[in-house]
């Protein structure tokens, strides 16, 4: 069961669970300049005094298992018993797939890889988002790349034990860092919901998530405030707990290979094709829905999440998150990212995962996706 602390000067809390748990040894996981320029480390650090702590900091802006291994071989180390985790979703996905795998006897890379089953024997662990956009504090996966190819470690006991949300450590993000993050966060929200997978709880979950997003992206990005920066946190963390029950879909399965081949961040890399699968799925009939769904029932769906979205029809909801882009200053056209003509085919083989596709609620195949990306180029 995991304690949620939602509330500006969530901080504080830290000081109550340190003295519930008592632990020996505390392995501070942090991200690089932005652990103190967003106050986290003069908000926290006070707490751990008296405590035995060391830190692993250093992470790049995708976990991968370098960065897996080198916070494995720290816990062995201090023989931590307790996680500490802030910063993005880098960084907390490094100290989950750590925490459950510093124990293992077999190598980093099976169990990433899927070759051997881990036991889910993890350490306690806190964890506090500084960005409003992964959810990664909430899910039970942690992803992990090997080299340019992302895999995915998946077990319940991956969710924390804690987890604090205090808006105060998203004051200083950019507005790029916001644009970006805020993009995957709705973006996880919107596909949680028409996902296939999805359920009356996940949706639950994104019915509050996605007005939360939606009306305070721009302007969190344009104009901070504390009210919006509070809004993208919280909604934030409903996506997260949303896509926990359902996954995601086709377009979060494309934006990893945006990611890793092009250095797209992912959040900006969903975006790119998220508004294209909103006519694509308002066009559900009998001969291309996944089978286990009705058309009533996909069409419906839509029909309330155009509600959500203020809008009638999906046109008109690609359109709206194509003015949502360009008011926070993403670029639409690949073409302009670094990305050639002659990449198309390759995004489609390394972007296409069966497992997101068949998530989605209408079938989709190599070729729509390739004519999607040829519109977006």
């Amino acid at each position: 069961m995991t304690t949620v602390y939602q509330e500006k000067g969530a901080i504080g809390k830290i000081a109550e669970i340190l003295e519930h748990e008592k632990p020996s040894s505390i392995l501070l996981f942090r991200g690089n300049d932005s652990y103190e320029t967003c106050g986290a480390k003069a908000l926290i650090e006070p707490y751990l005094k008296k405590y035995n702590f060391s830190e692993i900091k250093g992470f790049k802006t995708k976990s991968t298992i370098e960065d897996v291994q080198r916070a494995s071989n720290k816990i062995a180390e201090t023989n931590a018993d307790f996680i500490l985790a802030v910063g993005g979703g880098a960084v907390l996905d490094s100290a989950k797939a750590a925490s459950i795998l510093h124990k293992e006897n077999g190598t980093i890379e099976s169990y990433i890889k899927g070759e051997k089953k881990f036991k889910g024997k993890n350490l306690i662990s806190l964890l506090i988002p500084t960005t409003s956009g992964t959810g990664a504090e909430i899910t039970p996966f942690a992803v992990v790349y090997i080299g340019n190819t992302k895999y995915s470690l998946s077990h319940s006991s991956m969710i924390p034990k804690y987890i604090l949300l205090d808006p105060e450590l998203t004051y200083s993000l950019s507005p790029k860092l916001t644009a970006e993050t805020g993009c995957d966060a709705l973006a996880q929200a919107i596909e949680s919901f028409w996902a296939k997978n999805a359920t009356e709880e996940s949706k639950q979950y994104s019915r509050k998530a996605i007005p939360l997003l939606s009306n305070n992206l721009e302007t969190a990005v344009n104009l901070p405030s504390p009210e919006s920066r509070k809004n993208m946190l919280f909604g934030a963390h409903l996506a997260g707990k949303a896509i926990a029950i359902s996954k995601t879909t086709a377009a979060h399965s494309l934006s990893y290979s945006f990611t890793a081949s092009h250095d797209i961040p992912h959040g900006h890399a969903v975006f790119l094709t998220l508004p294209y699968f909103f006519p694509i799925n308002e066009a559900v009939n009998k001969d291309n829905i996944q089978e286990g769904l009705s058309v009533k029932y996909v069409q419906e769906t839509m029909q309330e999440l155009f509600f959500m979205l203020g809008v009638k029809q999906g046109k008109q909801a690609q359109e709206k998150l194509f003015r949502l882009m360009d008011s926070i200053h993403l670029k639409r056209k690949i073409s302009e990212l670094g990305i050639k003509e002659e990449d198309l085919q390759t995004i489609v083989e390394k972007g296409f995962s069966n497992q997101r596709a068949i998530n989605n609620p209408v079938i989709i195949t190599k070729k729509m996706v390739l004519r999607i990306l040829k519109d977006i180029f």
